[in-house]
C-alpha cells in the first residue's frame, strides 16, 4: 500500500459536471516518466473521492476542501505535474 506521503496530485474543476477531478500519481513513477500511471492505486483516500478510472477520482466537494484534506493526509503538490495535467487537459479541447 503506498502512503499518501508517496504521492503527487492535481486537482481540476469540471465545470460541465460540477465537479473536482482529483488525479494522484506515486513520486517514484513520475520522476521516472514523467507521465501518469494508468493503474489503480491501494492507497488511503478521503471516502468521498470517487474512482473515475486508473489514478482519477471524482467528487462533489470543492476544491478548497479537497486540497486541504489530501495535503493534511501527507500528499503533495508538485508543480511539473501540475504543468502537465493541465497540458493534457488542455489537449483534450
Amino acid at each position: 500500500m503506498l502512503k499518501p506521503s508517496q504521492c503527487y496530485f492535481h486537482i481540476d474543476y469540471d465545470s460541465d459536471i460540477s465537479c473536482s477531478i482529483v488525479t494522484i500519481v506515486p513520486i517514484a513513477y513520475w520522476t521516472t516518466n514523467n507521465c501518469m500511471l494508468d493503474e489503480e492505486l491501494d492507497i488511503e483516500l478521503p471516502e468521498y473521492l470517487d474512482q473515475e478510472m486508473e489514478s482519477t477520482f471524482l467528487t462533489t466537494e470543492d476544491e478548497v476542501k479537497v486540497r486541504h484534506d489530501l495535503l493534511s493526509l501527507g500528499f503533495k503538490e508538485n508543480k511539473d505535474f501540475s504543468a502537465f495535467m493541465n497540458e493534457s487537459s488542455d489537449e483534450d479541447i
